[in-house]
């Protein structure tokens, strides 16, 4: 029997063991290899009464709020006709999906990519087989298309603050685009600091419609509470935002964390600028990673962290000014930094 509830259901690629070892790549897989998955699984759609599987009453309450947020764990390929159905990128179905049997009843799952998963994740599409089962790959389907999109598919760029943005520093509110490097801003933790690199980087309206992921998210005046922005603010999707209160302290026993702008979209007063015709990032690197001031709103300065540090820097290299220290040398976050997953969960109390 499979687990009696019909939906969408996702899970993350490495929630699955293929004959009992973490899988590699969709494309090392083989049939008659058994498979099982373990934890727990994102439902998309269904009765309010159903938030994540194999949790508690108590806290399905807290997962049930952030229901809608996980929706962006898939929210790259997965696009919403309604809140009770999901339909999968045409670019997508089929593309790669496993049959999964164990004698007697039949699930099909399908891989589709996402950018925060780098291994991706599993859609099924109706019922979902049970948790800690056995079951045996009857079938796989791929085909050359896939695997070369998955090949070319690459990080988001790392973006930054939109050109225009006010940034604190010892002499007032400045302009991000006007910033230079040996130039002091304001720091929540160490006060004055020089900038020692700048990177600025246009994104036309061409590039932005050929990926989506370079659109920005505009943050409204007052949006995200009492440490809102005090104006609209543009930011791209990968650049990180402070979240403090007490959910960040319940939850993550932190007093305040970074969130990915692009993990926020779906609250009240954020949005993905779908007027922006072209936009301007600049990232302001300093000797390590700090809490800067734009807008009124807690930002990140630039962290060499993720893959997505060569792209905003391949991209803007032409552009950038001043010396960029190197990663390994840079030291730690300034806060916790949130998995999209994490921040679902915590965005449900901004409802």
């Amino acid at each position: 029997m499979g687990t009696g509830l019909t939906g969408t259901f996702v899970l993350r690629w490495s929630q699955t063991r293929v004959d009992g070892f973490a899988p590699g790549t969709f494309c090392e897989l083989g049939i008659g290899a058994s498979w099982r998955w373990s934890g727990q699984a994102f439902r998309m759609d269904g009765p309010d009464g159903i938030a994540r599987l194999g949790v508690s009453r108590e806290v399905a309450e807290l997962h049930r709020r952030a229901a809608g947020k996980a929706r962006r764990i898939c929210g790259r390929v997965v696009r919403l006709k309604h809140l009770d159905a999901i339909e999968i990128d045409d670019e997508h179905l089929m593309d790669r999906c496993i049959v999964l049997t164990d004698g007697v009843q039949v699930f099909v799952a399908i891989h589709v990519p996402a950018a925060h998963a780098p291994d991706g994740l599993l859609v099924f599409l109706g019922d979902l087989p049970p948790a800690d089962t056995d079951f045996w790959i009857a079938r796989i389907t791929t085909n050359p298309r896939a695997d070369a999109r998955a090949r070319r598919q690459v990080a988001p760029p790392g973006g930054g603050l939109a050109a225009g943005t006010a940034v604190e520093t010892p002499q007032g509110l400045r302009d991000i685009a006007q910033l230079e490097p040996g130039d002091m801003v304001l720091t929540r933790d160490d006060g004055p600091q020089r900038l020692g690199w700048v990177s600025h980087q246009r994104i036309s309206g061409a590039r932005m419609h050929l990926d989506s992921r370079l659109r920005p998210v505009r943050i409204a005046a007052g949006a995200l509470g009492e440490a809102g922005p005090r104006e609209a603010l543009l930011v791209s999707p990968g650049h990180r935002l402070l979240l403090a209160g007490s959910n960040a302290r319940t939850l993550y026993s932190e007093s305040g964390v970074f969130v990915r702008a692009g993990d926020l979209l779906g609250l009240p007063g954020v949005s993905t600028a779908l007027d922006c015709t072209a936009v301007g990032y600049v990232s302001l690197m300093l000797e390590r990673h700090h809490v800067l001031t734009a807008a009124g709103l807690a930002v990140e300065s630039f962290f060499p962290d993720r893959s997505d540090m060569a792209a905003s820097v391949g991209a803007a290299l032409s552009h950038q000014s001043g010396s960029m220290p190197s990663a390994a040398d840079f030291g730690p976050p300034a806060r916790r930094c949130l998995d999209p997953g994490e921040a679902a969960i915590l965005t449900a109390g901004y409802c």
